[in-house]
């Protein structure tokens, strides 16, 4: 199935009812909740889907932001939202639009890609796709604070991480 799929071949307009659905069917959220991130957050621009035959397998939004390291600014993206359709999973989508995703923003300069697992086991899925955990400074604690990874997209980003990186 993976050979038969396209890679952000389907413009948000035409599939912002696909993405909505979608978006509930993974996360439970409300019509308003998802409507808000889109108009907040301008998804358009940070949408990245695999799609066949114009229906949308698998989405996620790689959010831009900045962190600061040794004096320089670097470009690192949040990934949000990450879901394939119900009937599509097991399958590799997801796998293969995180290369995608992966291939795309080291092209545009950005040196890393962060999320936040949404469950436990879900550390385990992106630990094999290459993500780390995030290191905690001295100055913080992890109680109550969610799991962070990430995947560095070149050697500008600052190995070891730690949430000091992403706060100062």
């Amino acid at each position: 199935m993976t050979n038969n799929v396209k890679y952000n071949a389907i413009s948000f307009e035409s599939a912002s009812p696909q993405l909505q659905q979608l978006w509930q069917s993974a996360f439970g959220d409300s019509d308003d909740f998802i409507t808000a991130f889109f108009d907040l957050f301008d998804a358009k621009y940070h949408l990245h889907t695999l799609s066949l035959n114009d229906t949308v397998l698998s989405a996620l939004y790689a959010l831009p932001f900045t962190i600061f390291s040794n004096g320089k600014e670097l470009s690192v993206a949040y990934i949000y939202a990450v879901a394939t359709d119900e009937a599509h999973r097991g399958k590799g989508l997801m796998s293969l639009l995180m290369k995608k995703v992966h291939e795309n923003l080291k092209s545009k300069g950005f040196v890393a890609t962060v999320l936040l697992p949404a469950s436990t086991w879900l550390c385990g899925y992106y630990d094999k796709l290459g993500y780390k955990m995030m290191l905690w400074s001295n100055s913080l604690s992890p109680k109550n604070i969610p799991t962070i990874m990430y995947f560095p997209l070149n050697e500008d980003f600052p190995e070891p991480i730690t949430i000091h990186h992403l706060i100062q």
